[in-house]
């Protein structure tokens, strides 16, 4: 199940760690 929520989950996350303070961790890890 990791693996399958980890996408949306993950970018859920980041946003509220970060803060949308980093945005060079977005492209990596959107990676596109």
């Amino acid at each position: 199940m990791s693996e399958v929520t980890l996408p949306e989950f993950s970018k859920n996350q980041l946003a509220l760690r970060n803060g949308q303070d980093k945005p060079e961790i977005w492209v990596a890890y959107l990676g596109q």
